[in-house]
């Protein structure tokens, strides 16, 4: 069977009626679990916490990536910014969005701030 693909949406297929058939077949198939298994979503981040977002390792990456079964990855978003796509099935994609925004409001409320004071009395504050 030969295959034409040329620059637009359509394969073309060429040969015997049965094994095209098959082919096609096939194909349809293989693109319907493409389009399945590739929905995706940007969820950009806040610049300041965003490691902790990410966490040593990537772990938290890692560990909505598992629970949710679909694949994470840190890009740039259209505006610049860093961002988390995530890639999978629909509703897998929802619900790791889901893990990611949880994460990241509750990061996002723990405050950092520094208190200026002589080191001499830095041993007594421990």
């Amino acid at each position: 069977v030969n295959m034409d693909v040329g620059a637009s949406d359509t394969i073309r297929l060429r040969g015997p009626k049965e094994r095209v058939d098959q082919l096609a077949e096939y194909m349809s198939s293989l693109i319907h679990d493409i389009l399945l298994n590739n929905f995706e979503i940007e969820v950009p981040l806040f610049g300041k916490i965003f490691s902790a977002i990410v966490g040593t390792d990537n772990a938290n990456l890692k560990r909505i990536q598992h629970e949710s079964n679909t694949r994470l990855e840190v890009v740039k978003s259209k505006s610049g910014k860093k961002a988390v796509r995530v890639v999978g099935k629909k509703a897998a994609v929802e619900s790791a969005v889901k893990c990611l925004e949880k994460l990241q409001s509750e990061i996002g409320n723990i405050v950092d701030q520094s208190v200026n004071m002589q080191s001499k009395f830095n041993s007594s504050v421990k």
